[in-house]
């Protein structure tokens, strides 16, 4: 290789590191996480759950002390 071409191709990585490099540490915005789907939800006043997906029985789950049990289609700790 030439060494013109080779100086040119290391011109054109540091280029491209530089650009990412800047690119990455002040343009982007950075995710603060996922968006609030029920932000008036207080996850401690929940006393139950009820699912029912489509064609099948519910199924229920209450909070009994610290834990949940489920309540139907059958009980179970």
């Amino acid at each position: 290789m030439n060494p013109r071409t080779t100086w040119l191709w290391v011109m054109v990585a540091a280029g491209l590191f530089t650009f990412i490099f800047i690119y990455e540490r002040y343009i982007r915005k950075t995710v603060t996480g996922p968006p609030n789907i029920l932000p008036g939800l207080h996850a401690t006043a929940v006393t139950s759950i009820q699912v029912q997906p489509k064609g099948q029985l519910a199924i229920r789950a209450d909070r009994v002390g610290a834990g949940w049990q489920l309540t139907q289609p059958l009980t179970f700790p």
